[in-house]
């Protein structure tokens, strides 16, 4: 950017600053809404995986009485992250 911008008079200097306040917030906007979908799917994607292992874990041990908080406690996973109740027993 060039230097033009020191000949404007300071009303519309703080016109100026005030647009491009403006559009740096709007892009940190974007940027979250970009991250939380983003997040989301993760999430997602984390409890299918989970819920696949615990099929297996439950098909390799059928004698074995596994609910999914139980197998998220042995793994060290935070059964609210992947929103499991303590009272699932599948």
């Amino acid at each position: 950017m060039d230097d033009s911008w020191k000949t404007l008079p300071l009303n519309k200097r703080r016109e100026l600053l005030d647009k491009f306040k403006l559009l740096e917030k709007h892009s940190s906007l974007k940027d979250t809404q970009g991250l939380e979908k983003l997040t989301s799917k993760w999430k997602e994607a984390c409890k299918a995986a989970f819920a696949d292992l615990y099929t297996l874990a439950k098909d390799k041990n059928p004698d074995q009485k596994l609910s999914m908080p139980d197998l998220a406690r042995h793994l060290g996973i935070d059964k609210d992250i992947l929103d499991i109740e303590d009272s699932d027993e599948e």
